[in-house]
């Protein structure tokens, strides 16, 4: 049996039948991160058919042991990902992968959509039409309940937190429980500076 879809916004699982890269079989079941789930369906599939020589078929075959696919991925020198295929017998078993090429090309693609929504974020803030927290929850791939979760906050203080009046007037203490939230300093959170170790 299959693990659940996750319901996270930050990893979304997607479960299609088939997807071929370049006429190979490459996947009838994987996880793609850091895409958003929407209610019904992952956003992973438009991005898939954007991916040049990438295909989705309507078979419902499930991927054998032998046809895991073994291309180099991002991380495949120093990690192996973890996929579930049907053995010999037919059922379902864990089987480590190297990477997959469609896969690497479609988080290129949502990794592109993820740095404009940054960009976009980061003008509105400049604009003035919203405070430097939805900068930062974009940059960290945060919504408002991931956020409210981890400052303590309700989720409708957050969302009002995102009016720049609001958050002009927000205490040195509320400040620093965004601060602690997003792993940076205040003054840092004031003005969108991002310093990654």
């Amino acid at each position: 049996m299959l693990p659940p879809v996750s319901t996270h916004p930050v990893i979304a699982a997607l479960d299609h039948p088939l997807f071929t890269c370049g006429g190979k079989r490459v996947a009838s079941y994987f996880y793609f991160e850091n895409l958003q789930l929407e209610k019904r369906r992952p956003r992973a599939i438009p991005l898939l058919k954007g991916v040049e020589g990438c295909v989705i078929s309507d078979s419902r075959t499930p991927m054998k042991k032998d046809e895991v696919p073994q291309d180099l991925g991002a991380l495949g020198k120093i990690t192996k990902e973890l996929c579930y295929v049907t053995d010999a017998s037919g059922k379902y078993v864990a089987e480590q992968s190297t990477g997959w090429e469609v896969k690497s090309k479609a988080l290129d693609v949502a990794w592109e959509d993820i740095q404009k929504r940054i960009a976009a974020a980061k003008a509105k803030v400049l604009k003035g039409e919203a405070s430097p927290l939805l900068f930062f929850m974009e940059y960290r791939l945060m919504d408002t309940a991931i956020l409210a979760g981890y400052t303590g906050f309700w989720q409708w203080q957050v969302k009002r937190h995102l009016k720049p009046g609001v958050f002009n007037k927000l205490s040195a203490q509320k400040l620093q429980q965004y601060a602690d939230a997003f792993n940076i300093k205040v003054d840092d959170l004031k003005t969108m500076t991002v310093n990654e170790d």
